[in-house]
């Protein structure tokens, strides 16, 4: 059985059921300064890179307006909901919104703050989540991103513990509670919006 993103809701709802075990990280992990460096996404494929590619740049070329320009550009901006759910866009879609009861096909990647991968389906032999919007069967967040994305398009989302998986974190108590997500986790989505379909009720 795979492990479903955001199986089970945060609040009186029960934790989700784990059966693959990934990369598993230990759940003696603190909370994540959510103001600080934790709250960048993949922080070290992304941040760290393109801090340095800007430091080279800096280095390399004169201080221009050209070349401040180009060095800001490697930093992603992203928007924040009232929610507190931060996104950015890598490509917008051009495809149809997903509205209440459509059934939506997503690729994601799903990453600790640490950069670490908890679960992806583009893993071998995983296939896109499908999701029926308004049913509550994954995490607020992945649902609340997904709804202001058009098909096709591909976002990067930082989903605080809120609205993810809250102190309980994604643990196996068969492992001697080892997490997949440690409690109180900032975790990352890569999100691709793959199909966008009408209810099938």
């Amino acid at each position: 059985m795979a492990f479903v993103p955001g199986a089970g809701r945060l609040l009186g709802s029960r934790r989700p059921r784990v059966a693959a075990r990934l990369a598993v990280p230990s759940c003696t992990a603190g909370r994540p300064d959510t103001d600080a460096a934790h709250s960048t996404p993949g922080l070290p494929r992304r941040a760290v890179l393109a801090a340095a590619a800007a430091a080279a740049v800096a280095a390399a070329l004169p201080l221009t307006a050209e070349t401040a320009a180009a060095a800001s550009a490697k930093k992603p901006v992203f928007e924040k909901t009232d929610s507190g759910l931060r996104y950015t866009d890598v490509k917008k879609g051009t495809g149809p919104y997903p509205g209440d009861g459509d059934l939506v096909i997503v690729d994601y990647i799903g990453y600790l703050s640490d950069g670490r991968v908890f679960d992806s389906s583009t893993s071998p032999g995983r296939k896109p989540l499908a999701i029926q919007i308004g049913k509550n069967t994954v995490i607020p967040g992945l649902e609340e991103a997904v709804l202001s994305m058009r098909q096709g398009g591909q976002r990067v989302v930082i989903v605080p513990p809120a609205l993810g998986y809250g102190d309980r974190g994604v643990c196996l108590s068969e492992a001697g509670g080892e997490c997949l997500v440690p409690p109180n986790s900032v975790i990352e989505y890569d999100l691709t919006l793959r199909r966008v379909s009408p209810s099938p009720i």
